[in-house]
Parts: C-alpha cells; structure tokens; sequence
C-alpha cells in the first residue's frame, strides 16, 4: 500500500522511537537503534498490523482491507496538490483536477516558488532551473527543455518537485532542480495520444505533438514526437550616458523566427527485482532566425573628427542598420541518458550508475549591414559611410559524464556518497569571413576558438533523525576543474588555462510540527557555471558598431544561501530568503573611443565579466484556497531588497576609463504580486478557464532596473 503509516514504539516504555510512510510501490527503510521494537502500521480502508518484529527485513506485510458501515454521515475531502518533503517540495499533479489535459509546461504556473517567462522556466531568487525527469538530471540547451515540456502531459505526471538547494548526487553547478515525476502504473499494452495548438501572439504560431506506449510487467516504453513554429518580436529602447557629454540612444526591434521538429524515447527494462536499466534520448533539429533592425544616434558635446580630423567636425550623427543570425541549414542536438539501478539489499542499499551524453553541432550564418551619415573622406563621395560584414560560424559542443551514486541507509544514519566525471569540449570555427568598407573591401579572415573543460566530483551526505519530529541533514560537495580556452586567428593564437579547487557544505534541518505544517532551515554554498555562449571568443556584429562577444577567461561564481520555510500542506507557503553571490557573471557594454585627434567612437563590445557582486533577500508567501469543486484560487507576492555592485576589469588600449566608469551601486526594493483562478465551466468539469495576471512593481537583478509592468493571460 502506497504511503501507509509505520510507527516503532519502545517495548520497554511504549515511547515512539522510530516512524515513516511507505513510498509507491509500498516499500519502506526506517532507521533505528534498537533490536527489536512493537511495530504499528496503518492506512485509511484497511486493519491495522500491531505486532512485534526484529529489526531488519520484514519481508512483505499485507494490509487486509478493513468494512466500515457509516450511518447518517456526509464525508467531504480534498486531497492536498502540495506536500512537503526534507529537501522538496512536491506539487501533486494527480490531486489537482484543474490540471487535467495541460502540458507539463502549462503546469510550471501552479506550482509554488516556480515562475515561466518566455518559455524558460526559473525558481525565485535562484535563475533558471536545471530539469530532472523522475529523478535523473537531463543534459540541456535553454530551448530544448520548454519543447520537450510541451509534449508531456498532465495525465502522464505523477507530481513536479521543486529542489531549492540542491545536495548529493544532484549538485552540478545548478542552483535549483525541478524534477518531474511520471506514473508508474501503466496500462498494459499500448496506448497513446495527440494534441496541437495555434497560438496568436506576435505572429500565428502553431505546435503539434503525439506519443505512443507501450508497457508489460517488466518494460515499458514510451516515444514523443512534436513539431512546432515559433515567432516572437521584442522591441527596446536603450540610452548610454558617458562623461563629457557622451550619449548614445538606440532603437531596436529584434524578431526570433523558430522552427524546429524532435522526438524522445524513454526505455526501461527491469532485468531481476533488484536490478534495472533504462536510457532516454532526445533529438531536437532547429532553424532559429534572428533579425535586428537598429536605429542608433549618437551625440558628442565635443568636437567629433570622424576619420583622424579629415573633414569637418560633427557633434551628432545617426546610424542605421539591418542584421540577421541565422543557420546555413539545421542545427541538431542529441542527448542520452542511459542508467543501471541496483538494489544491494532488502533495506533500502543502492547503487546507481548513470552516463550523459550531450551534442549540439550545426553552421550558423551572420550577416550585417549598415549606414551612418558621415560622408567619406578619403575619396571624392557624398555616399554615407557604409558597412557590411558576413560570415559563417561552425559549432560542434559535446557533454560527456559518468556519476557512480550509492545510497546506504543505516540504523544510525541515512548516508549517500558518490563520485563523478564531466568532459566538456566546446568548438567553434569562423569561416568565409566578408568585411566591406571604406578600407577593406572583399577580405576573407577565418578564427576558431576551443573550449575544455574537465572536471571531478566527490560528495557525501548524512541525514540522521534527531528527534521524533527533528531531522538534519549535512552535505560536503568537493570539486576540482582544469579549463583550457584557445583563440586562433591568422596570425596568432592565445591559450587560458585556469584550474580550481572548490568545497561545497550545505546543512538543512526539518521540523514537522504536525502531519500538516512544517518549518525548514537550509544554508549552504553552490558553483554558478558560466554557459558555453557566454565562453565563446569569436565576436558577432549586432550593428555597425555593437560587437558581442564571449570571454573564455570567466570563471565560475559562488553562492552563499539561507532560507527558513514554512509550509502547510492544506494552504500556506511563505519562504524567507537570503542570497549573497560573488564573481558572479553579468554581460557589460564598454566603448572604445579614439583620442588620437578629436573623440571619435570606434566600436561599443558586449561581452561578460566576473565582475559582480549580488546581495538578495526578501519574503516569498502562497496562499490556495479550493472553493468548492468548481473553483482554485491562488494569491502569491514576494518583495525583496536588492543591492548589486561591480568592479572593473583592465581597460584595452581603445577604453579610455573616463568612458568606461565603474557602474554605480543599484539597490532598491523589488516587488511582485500575482493573481490567478481556476474555473471549471461546465458540471461536467471538462471545460476549463483559466485565468492569471501578474504585476512587477520593480524588478532588480544583473545590475538591470525594470520599472512597473504587468502580464495578463
């Protein structure tokens, strides 16, 4: 019986000294001290077992169910969608009937602490999250995770977990997890289903999907398909003030065109029945199409000498450009997952191994072309200073890693321990390179720049039961890296090497007040890892004069945490949080200005730095209220104080300081609120709306101010 309550009770003074509940599948490993204990186990509809037993594998317990006759006697209930766990909390996706016929993305809305914005999903004070599928970390690209989300439906989930602080087995770099639990009591045979959406947002967009299944007693099998086209606009106004009267306004509208077609297949077999294996693998085949139109003024309050004082002075002068970043054919991405399971005895002993495999390979194209109303110079033209720059860019980026876990539940502790291996490797290659110019006109220049990663891991965890209602758990996470980055142009090539040392303790501590409520203190340290685009050398031009570009000399940041919990299962969540990251990454724009003669701008460069520092803090509360059998409503807000500063790195030979000042401090006060109700429409239930709107008061993070806006849906 899945969940049944198990009690252990002293035989000499009848005092509780031992507890737990049965997981799915009924099974049950309670650590204790003593020999021999009365042993007590119940569960609503069945008799309760009162005996005494020896400590050690007891084998199977049947319950037999129990015939109640009730007399004049209404029962209304309402199972809990929120349950609590040491390390998690737990959105219960099968006690919700509001979620019925959604996709596991659609689902992310309900759940506490977590947030979705533009496909990409976030857990509060934390960033994006990584993503678990029933308890295994899978290997993924920002893009490739919402698209697998979509084609996963509610009917298929058992719970979605959220992990705020990541210990064990899953701490990779990672500040949070959401792992999604599917259910494991299948239909024999086979089955499946089909769904499909038009979406009108900035463009009509569509998504379409399917899965077939098939499952006996000791294999199931699962396979997704699901195509969709994605089109999204965004425009922004930006303003850089520097000294001396230095301004530049820019006017963009960026638009993301994405088609894109993949599958997955999930296998598991279960050899013996202690020992199984299973591997899921994922492709994912893309044409993503960007393309920027950029107005940009620029205004000098001094004399401005557009090439080395030819010409008259101008103080203010406008540029207009179009660019496209799109791929030369499909970019693909193939990740496995493969993983043995070994029970290595009755009480609850087990060792998993697991290999991941990530490739994400393809050529992408840039082109960009421009004009700014500065006539030429050099020869006899009244034609506007003109730009273009093209070229190809071919990526090959692979993950390969092995993690060996064991978990050896004890009587005097629960222990798990475990080593891993990661091997990162991270291509790219700049070909057919097009510039022309009033200089160059025809030029063909090729880069390639490389990126190594290598990495060992050991942890240790402990979680002892200190007390009835008290448990602890300590976490140690050792880590040790060697990065090698090398940029080769044609006449040079430079190497980084850099290695680190980092210990991780983490320490949280659980108080069940009741069967309901339940306080939580977590504290630690986690590695912020920076993204293999933000490591990437090679520059892209935006506009005529906006290169980006990544810095192969970044290094991971940390973050120190703490955060109290209170959690009552029927309605109430609140979380206090607080946050302090160090060597964090934050992209910067600087300006190479030329002095020489007059002050002219050469160039402004996006790219990131370790530069800033980050202290965060503040109150999340959730409250739910079920009206009924018709109606969910949900109330959550959180408000937090924000300080962010940064210091600068050395300036190139073009930057002057005065044009790159250290940035001010920014800190203030953000805060959120967010309303939302479930509605079933009709008696049936079948017919559902539901509505959501959320309200920025302000917004802080990565040294960016947002000011009020809201989103209704």
């Amino acid at each position: 019986v899945a969940y049944a309550n198990i009690a252990l009770f002293s035989l000499t003074d009848s005092l509780l000294i031992g507890g737990g509940v049965s997981n799915e599948a009924g099974r049950f490993v309670i650590p204790c001290g003593a020999e021999r204990a009365q042993v007590r186990i119940s569960f609503i509809g069945y008799k309760t077992i009162e005996r005494t037993m020896a400590i050690g594998d007891v084998g199977t317990l049947q319950l037999e169910v129990a015939d109640n006759y009730l007399r004049n006697i209404t029962v209304k209930g309402i199972t809990p969608m929120i349950r609590n766990e040491a390390d998690r909390l737990q959105y219960v996706v099968a006690n919700d009937p509001f979620a019925q016929g959604q996709s596991a993305l659609e689902l992310m809305s309900r759940v506490p602490l977590v947030s979705t914005s533009g496909g990409r999903v976030s857990i509060l004070g934390k960033g994006y999250a990584g993503w678990m599928l029933n308890g295994r970390v899978i290997e993924h690209d920002g893009g490739t995770m919402p698209r697998r989300l979509w084609s996963l439906r509610a009917e298929d989930i058992e719970r979605i977990e959220v992990i705020t602080v990541p210990t064990g087995s899953y701490m990779d770099g990672t500040s949070g997890y959401i792992n999604i639990v599917t259910k494991q009591d299948h239909t024999f045979g086979w089955w499946g289903d089909l769904q499909a959406q038009i979406i009108a947002k900035d463009d009509w967009n569509w998504q379409y999907g399917g899965s077939v299944n098939y499952a006996t007693r000791r294999f199931d099998a699962s396979l997704d398909v699901y195509g969709n086209r994605l089109t999204e606009r965004e425009d922004r106004m930006t303003t850089y003030e520097r000294p001396k009267a230095f301004t530049k306004w820019s006017d963009a509208r960026n638009e993301d065109r994405d088609r894109e077609y993949g599958g997955n297949l999930t296998l598991h077999y279960q050899l013996t029945p202690r020992w199984e294996v299973g591997a899921m693998l994922s492709y994912r085949q893309n044409h993503d199409d960007q393309d920027m139109t950029d107005h940009d003024r620029v205004r000098f309050s001094i004399n401005y000498a557009p090439f080395s004082g030819l010409g008259p002075n101008i103080k203010d002068y406008t540029m207009a450009s179009e660019s496209s970043l799109s791929p030369k054919g499909a970019m693909h991405t193939t990740a496995l997952t493969a993983y043995s399971d070994l029970q290595l005895d009755t009480l609850g002993k087990q060792a998993n191994l697991t290999y991941n495999f990530y490739n994400k390979t393809g050529t992408r194209g840039s082109v960009m072309e421009g004009d700014a109303n500065i006539p030429v110079y050099y020869y006899s033209s009244d034609d506007p200073y003109h730009v273009f720059n093209s070229f190809e860019l071919d990526t090959d980026y692979k993950i390969h890693s092995l993690k060996l876990d064991f978990s050896l539940p004890f009587p005097f502790a629960k222990i798990e321990t475990g080593l891993a291996y990661t091997d990162i490797d991270n291509t790219v290659f700049k070909s057919q390179e097009r510039s022309s110019n009033i200089d160059v006109d025809g030029v063909y220049r090729n880069n390639s720049y490389r990126y190594q990663e290598r990495s060992a891991i050991g942890y240790l965890m402990v979680n002892k039961q200190l007390l009835p209602k008290l448990s602890a758990t300590l976490g140690l996470h050792l880590e040790r890296s060697w990065l090698v980055g090398e940029d080769c142009d044609m006449t040079k090539s430079v190497k980084t090497k850099q290695s680190f040392t980092k210990l991780l303790p983490t320490f949280s501590a659980n108080y069940q007040i009741d069967s309901r409520q339940q306080l939580l203190l977590q504290l630690g340290r986690n590695i912020n890892r920076p993204n293999f685009d933000e490591l990437n050398q090679v520059p892209i031009y935006v506009t005529m004069t906006n290169l980006i570009a990544g810095n192969p000399a970044l290094m991971p940041g940390t973050t120190d945490f703490a955060e109290l919990s209170y959690r009552h299962s029927g309605a109430l969540y609140a979380n206090l949080w607080y946050r302090r990251g160090r060597d964090q990454t934050a992209w910067f724009t600087r300006f190479q200005i030329d002095q020489n003669q007059n002050y002219r701008l050469e160039t402004q460069t996006t790219k990131p730095e370790n530069w800033l520092e980050e202290r965060q803090g503040g109150l999340f509360v959730r409250y739910q209220q079920r009206l009924g059998s018709w109606l969910n409503a949900v109330m959550e807000g959180d408000i937090y104080y924000y300080h962010g500063n940064s210091s600068r790195s050395e300036l190139t030979r073009y930057e002057d300081a005065e044009f790159n000042p250290y940035m001010p401090d920014l800190h203030g006060w953000g805060q959120h609120l967010a309303l939302s109700a479930d509605v079933f429409l009709n008696p049936q239930h079948t017919l559902l709306l539901n509505a959501r709107y959320d309200h920025w008061f302000r917004q802080l993070e990565k040294m960016t101010e947002h000011g009020a806006y809201g989103y209704a849906s």
